[in-house]
């Protein structure tokens, strides 16, 4: 009872919010990660020009936000967190070579999450040099950018690959799920160090293509990384309508957009870890379907998005471990209890004149273990008001985490939040 009154509060004060600050007028969203898009980059006010060819911008990417969590899964509490705070420098050296670096500051300390050069010739042939996501691992977690997502956080199916731990997450991405680890942990964390080439082509008005092919370091922990093991990704995505030109994409293009997309992606890497029962090499593979539409509709703009994935370690029976680890140094729970598949649907509906979108989202995994130990459903539902598109929105969810698995009956966690997200 006390989630649902905080929940309805919440949802009241947005919407009041809404329409007392609403005007009609549409700023386009300048500030996203789409600075390497084949398009020329945004016009930002921290633009410096550097001789005839050259500019440089700094940005920055500023998410608090606050939590409430009612939970059999996670800790019952009330918490702000940065959810994301980062510092964003990109420019061009010359016409077709450029680079980006971004840090993220989390607490005392500051890390490094991207950081690479961008070659581009020609908007079919480019490719990036250095850290920086991998698009093996599907449409949400490898080329969505995180300044446009729509249901607050990327769906926890999007945690199940390699870069980002090949776990489940909870409370809109904040905390891991138990039961569902593998215990696969990059070094540079949702990033990985290598090179993608990649490439975006229009055969007519409404037809385009994009394809992204890299290797990578990997989990650099492999057993026997010394023999060459490095992980491989790709993706080939098409649209029809609108172009979805660029490295990144959006959860939602607020109506400027008439496109259908359909994608593949795989992401791969040989002896990742050892398994604990039988002693022999753990393979990794993951690999989704996904598709994607934004479509007007009314007075407004429908967006559509799912995906169905998979994640195959092999033919392990128990816990991982990684290269010199001792028998109890085991990484998280047996590898059919961590591998399986699933999928998401998301959908939302904006209102260009009140610059509102809800959202829903719904998701399910089932792993491989006998009695289905590591599965999960999860609910999402709340709105988003741009106020200066997805450089500057307000959102406000509810969500619901169900593990029916349990010897003690099913086990859930309700979580409310709501956040301001900067985008410049």
């Amino acid at each position: 009872m006390k989630l649902s009154i905080l929940a309805i509060t919440i949802l009241s004060g947005a919407i009041a919010g809404t329409v007392a600050g609403n005007d009609s007028r549409q700023t386009p969203s300048l500030a996203t990660d789409h600075v390497s898009e084949s398009a020329p980059a945004p016009e930002l006010p921290t633009r410096l020009r550097v001789g005839e060819e050259g500019w440089v911008s700094v940005g920055a990417r500023i998410q608090p936000i606050f939590i409430y969590n009612d939970s059999d899964l996670v800790s019952d509490d009330m918490d702000f967190r940065m959810r994301r705070a980062r510092i964003m420098v990109r420019g061009d050296v010359t016409e077709w070579a450029g680079f980006s670096f971004a840090t993220e500051v989390s607490g005392a300390n500051v890390t490094l999450i991207d950081s690479y050069v961008h070659f581009k010739p020609r908007s079919e042939v480019q490719v990036f040099a250095g850290r920086h996501l991998s698009p093996g691992t599907g449409r949400q977690a490898g080329t969505t950018s995180a300044a446009a997502l729509m249901a607050i956080d990327r769906p926890h199916f999007s945690f199940k690959n390699l870069s980002y731990g090949g776990r489940a997450r909870t409370a809109f991405g904040t905390t891991d799920l138990e039961g569902t680890d593998s215990g696969l942990r990059m070094d540079a964390q949702v990033r990985d160090e290598g090179v993608t080439f990649w490439g975006d082509h229009s055969a007519g008005e409404d037809l385009h293509f994009k394809y992204y092919l890299g290797t990578y370091d990997g989990w650099s922990r492999s057993p026997a990384r010394d023999e060459g093991d490095l992980r491989y990704s790709g993706r080939a995505a098409i649209n029809f309508g609108d172009d979805e030109a660029g490295f990144f994409n959006s959860s939602s293009y607020l109506g400027r957009k008439q496109t259908l997309g359909l994608g593949v992606s795989f992401d791969a890497q040989n002896r990742v870890a050892i398994d604990d029962t039988t002693g022999g090499m753990i393979d990794y593979r993951y690999w989704s379907v996904d598709v994607f539409l934004e479509h007007p509709v009314g007075p407004g703009s429908v967006n559509v998005e799912a995906a169905y994935g998979q994640l195959d370690l092999g033919k392990g029976e128990g816990k991982l471990r990684a290269r010199n680890a001792t028998p109890d140094d085991t990484l998280g729970v047996s590898a059919r209890q961590a591998q399986g598949d699933g999928y998401y649907l998301q959908g939302g509906y904006y209102f260009p004149d009140l610059k509102l979108q809800p959202w829903i989202l719904y998701e399910e995994w089932d792993s491989d273990a006998p009695g289905g130990v590591g599965s999960y459903n999860n609910f999402r539902i709340g709105a988003t008001y741009f106020a200066r598109g997805q450089n500057l929105n307000f959102k406000v969810g509810y969500e619901h985490t169900r593990l029916d698995w349990d010897v003690n009956g099913d086990r859930t966690s309700n979580s409310v939040v709501t956040g301001v997200y900067l985008n410049f």
